[in-house]
């Protein structure tokens, strides 16, 4: 089964937002949530249950919940504020006339935290994928088993706008998974050395799919 990202979800027969990244175990390979984007404003990022997943092709990701259920899920992000204080003229020095004195005010910054369940990653679609002697591509998608959500494989987007092709990874050949990378034990020649296999994609054909043995 394909876990797209980048694709629609659909929530009771009707679109509800977009699958933005995949949270998985990296020790195990499961799949523990799916970071879902909802259409609706304020388009809140919701963590869903891999139980909540249905179905999913390399077109859309289906989910066994309705919008109102989806708007209930814990959030993805966590928004703090904190205060800290600025000179309001230069490095320690303001201006109230007459005199010159010390002026600073407060400020409010912003700070966006991902609520990444202790011990797991997110891995968005175009997350570098390094082979053992350099950048190889971008992540595409991830397949996993129907029962049990493990990864199997890794679609690699391989090149540059044109002549871009598919790779088909096999979960035995990555090596590790961080926030924002997905490391190989293959080397970009041997990456650019399986097997072709086709996948259908939508829409224009985008070149061939190459899954590893």
């Amino acid at each position: 089964m394909d876990i797209p990202l980048g694709a629609d979800v659909v929530c009771a027969g009707k679109t509800c937002g977009r699958s933005i990244a995949l949270v998985l175990n990296p020790v195990t390979d499961k799949v523990t949530h799916v970071v879902v984007r909802e259409e609706a404003a304020p388009h809140e990022e919701r963590l869903v249950p891999a139980e909540s997943i249905a179905r999913g092709d390399r077109e859309e990701l289906v989910l066994n919940t309705t919008r109102q259920e989806l708007a209930k899920m814990e959030p993805f992000r966590e928004v703090h504020f904190f205060r800290t204080e600025i000179d309001r003229y230069g490095p320690g020095m303001g201006y109230t006339w007459p005199y010159v004195t010390h002026a600073q005010e407060p400020v409010y910054l912003r700070e966006t935290e991902e609520l990444i369940p202790h011990g797991e990653v997110a891995v968005r679609r175009g997350a570098r994928v390094v082979a053992s002697d350099g950048t190889a591509g971008k992540v595409d998608e991830f397949l996993v088993t129907k029962d049990g959500l493990h990864v199997t494989h890794l679609v690699l987007r391989e090149g540059h706008l044109w002549g871009q092709r598919d790779v088909v990874i096999p979960v035995s050949k990555i090596q590790r998974m961080t926030e924002g990378t997905v490391y190989l034990s293959l080397s970009k020649k041997e990456v650019g050395s399986l097997p072709v296999v086709a996948i259908r994609r939508k829409g224009p054909s985008s070149g061939p799919v190459r899954p590893a043995a």
